[in-house]
């Protein structure tokens, strides 16, 4: 009985040198990876999956860029009427009316052969208009002003239209809402009390009579 158990307690005793050997030679946790969570291994040949991060863009950005035209008030000449100054609008009949005109050239080139243009009775049939004024040559954003004096003479009562026009149409005399390559229009109403006939003088003295049944 004494020899069986020497032997049992030999056996166990073995038994736990070995264990503890083999503890020794391969401590838990060796010969594997830890893997932090979140993380996915990296590539090992024998299968294992792997996912590389997604890879910067290196292209730098650029902005848009837009184009805004530049100002200006064109390649040609554009002549503005910017005032007009009438002495009265409602004259006596035989009575002047003096006119002064300012005019500025809102384009981009000189204004050359205009003409200013006074038309006392715009839509009495014929313009007959009461005389011409040639411009200067105007530069551009310079203005100019006319003054026409004595005026215009109305001696017809009655309402009309007196139309101021810049123009380098030539055929200006027979179109009188032509304003060229460049010119304006301006109407003034005129209200006359009293009176026969319609004078209209220019103050270059040169006059035109118009009839009531025009």
């Amino acid at each position: 009985m004494k020899k069986q158990n020497l032997r049992l307690g030999t056996l166990v005793f073995a038994t736990l040198m070995l264990l503890i050997a083999a503890l020794a030679c391969n401590p838990p946790g060796a010969g594997s990876t830890v893997v932090p969570p979140d993380t996915v291994p990296p590539f090992r040949p024998g299968g294992e999956a792997t996912e590389s991060p997604p890879a910067e863009s290196t292209v730098p950005a650029t902005a848009a860029v837009v184009e805004t035209p530049s100002g200006g008030g064109g390649s040609g000449p554009s002549l503005v009427i910017t005032d007009v100054t009438l002495s009265t609008n409602t004259p006596a009949a035989g009575g002047w009316v003096v006119v002064d005109v300012t005019i500025q050239n809102q384009g981009g080139a000189a204004a050359n052969d205009f003409e200013l243009v006074l038309i006392p009775h715009y839509g009495w049939g014929p313009p007959n208009p009461a005389g011409y004024e040639t411009l200067p040559s105007i530069a551009p954003g310079a203005t100019h002003t006319v003054n026409f004096s004595p005026g215009v003479l109305y001696s017809d009562v009655g309402t009309f239209t007196l139309r101021v026009l810049v123009t380098d149409d030539l055929y200006a005399t027979g179109n009188p809402d032509s304003t060229g390559g460049g010119g304006d229009i301006w109407d003034e109403t005129v209200t006359v009390g009293g009176g026969i006939g319609l004078i209209m003088c220019c103050r270059s003295s040169s006059c035109h009579r118009s009839h009531p049944e025009f």
